[in-house]
């Protein structure tokens, strides 16, 4: 009886487990953008696809949205789909998945921050700030001593919120709080400077540098700086070296911490060699490596690492056949392997601009050299790599002292046709003509300050440009001053 009393309770207890009924599932809703990476720079088409895997039930509810506005996604199992038109600058894209059942309402959200760089410009445009002059309407080479950038090369650098400016024949770099907003700002402190002559008359000062001494804070005409670490370097030109500091400066007292191209601080000797420089116009320093646009060796050098000491030689070399050949042209005539005078250098890890001034022309690498010699892609300024023609017009080049690129425009510094040419995506076929001209009414002119006198939108002999925080920096050579061309609404 025991025996059956038992069974008989367990059978009740297997009939109620039977009958009773299973619990749902928990109601779980995620929502992961995996097509890129938060903060991702775009470069090339401006129509992209981004995708979202998700994880929620089929008819769950998707809302997203763009810069602010409605975008519809697609989804396709547990993938999200939507097609955006990418705008200048911050692109937010941002995408809710709800889902509700009997116990509740359940959502979850991702963001997807892109950056587009583009610097939309019109045509002829004038700038907007005059650095180095009291107004746009001055080009003395003797204005107030704070703010003077006598004959300025190339690029300046913005480090840690200062802006490093080099002032060439003032042999010095200034340093601004910030970028300034108005005309005649003048420097919060200098770094190097005045002239660091052996003689009693330094009116020489563009001579080369046998009448100069040198060390880790005397400079013979500062070429253009760049951004390293958290310092910039600084291509001396005529002392035919590159100086290192590894901490921005924070005061008129800073020195350099390394040199580059010379055993010491005070030695300014030139060489072709794999360490060796010609007065450097131009380095930069892109994922680790340093590119050196070594501008009288005919050549650019390239460090895979960047260089511990001035012994440590460069890893490529463009524009020779080997490291001890330094002869324009390779002692022959233009093609797509040779440099004459490569002034600038631009590259973001991927691809390597160089404009091969003395040839009229800008050299694109689609891919980043991995051999020396190596032959570019594709030649602006000139219809073919074996023609050396200076013209002006939309497709022409005279000296074109320096290309810069955000990845998706393309800027020249045509400096003796007076002007900077600007084309909206990078060129792809040889000869390509540009789309828009800065400093001339038209892309057939090129008369020094439009032919009436220097003002916001004239150049004199550019010889630099540089994309800072958006905005198109140009160094005004002639006009004694950099100007800052702010884009316009598109």
């Amino acid at each position: 009886m025991r025996r059956t009393t038992r069974s008989l309770a367990g059978l009740v207890l297997l009939v109620l487990a039977a009958c009773s009924t299973p619990e749902a599932p928990p109601l779980v809703v995620s929502v992961e953008f995996v097509s890129h990476a938060d903060g991702q720079v775009v470069t090339g088409d401006r129509t992209i696809e981004v995708r979202a895997n998700v994880k929620a039930p089929a008819d769950a509810q998707v809302t997203g949205s763009h810069n602010g506005a409605d975008l519809a996604f697609t989804r396709q199992g547990n993938v999200l789909r939507a097609t955006v038109e990418l705008a200048n600058h911050d692109n937010v894209i941002e995408v809710t998945v709800r889902a509700e059942d009997e116990s509740g309402v359940k959502t979850d959200k991702d963001t997807l921050t892109l950056h587009y760089p583009f610097v939309e410009l019109g045509s002829g445009q004038p700038a907007a700030v005059v650095i180095g002059q009291l107004s746009p309407e001055e080009a003395d080479p003797n204005a107030p001593e704070g703010m003077r950038v006598r004959e300025p090369y190339y690029r300046p650098a913005y480090v840690n919120g200062t802006l490093y400016v080099p002032d060439s024949n003032g042999h010095r770099i200034l340093a601004f709080d910030g970028i300034p907003e108005e005309s005649g700002v003048e420097a919060a402190f200098v770094v190097g400077g005045p002239a660091p002559c052996k003689v009693a008359d330094c009116s020489g000062a563009n001579e080369r540098p046998e009448n100069f001494a040198f060390d880790a804070d005397k400079f013979k005409d500062p070429g253009s700086l760049a951004a390293y670490g958290n310092g910039f370097i600084m291509t001396d030109t005529f002392a035919s070296r590159i100086l290192v500091f590894e901490q921005a400066p924070t005061d008129g007292t800073a020195k350099a911490d390394r040199v580059l191209g010379q055993p010491d601080f005070t030695s300014g000797v030139n060489g072709c060699a794999p360490n060796k420089f010609r007065f450097p116009d131009m380095a930069i320093v892109v994922d680790g490596k340093l590119i050196v646009a070594d501008t009288e060796n005919h050549r650019v050098l390239i460090w895979n690492q960047f260089p511990a000491n001035h012994n440590v030689p460069a890893d490529l070399v463009l524009g020779q056949s080997s490291f001890v050949s330094c002869e324009p042209d390779r002692g022959g005539q233009p093609d797509a392997n040779t440099l004459d005078n490569p002034q600038g250098v631009w590259s973001d890890g991927q691809r390597l601009i160089v404009a091969d001034a003395g040839n009229r022309r800008v050299l694109i690498w689609n891919a980043f050299p991995t051999q020396n010699g190596q032959p570019a892609d594709v030649v602006v300024g000139q219809g073919s790599f074996t023609t050396q023609v200076d013209d002006v017009g939309p497709s022409s080049l005279g000296w074109a002292a320096d290309a810069v690129s955000n990845g998706n425009q393309l800027f020249v510094a045509d400096e003796t046709n007076n002007r900077v040419m600007v084309w909206n995506s990078l060129p792809t076929t040889n000869g390509a003509p540009a789309d828009l001209v800065l400093g001339q009414d038209d892309m057939e002119s090129s008369v020094v300050n439009r032919g009436k006198g220097v003002g916001p939108d004239t150049l004199n002999q550019p010889d630099g440009v540089a994309i800072i925080e958006g905005k198109l920096f140009v160094a005004d050579w002639g006009n004694h001053r950099y100007v800052i061309y702010e884009p316009v609404a598109p």
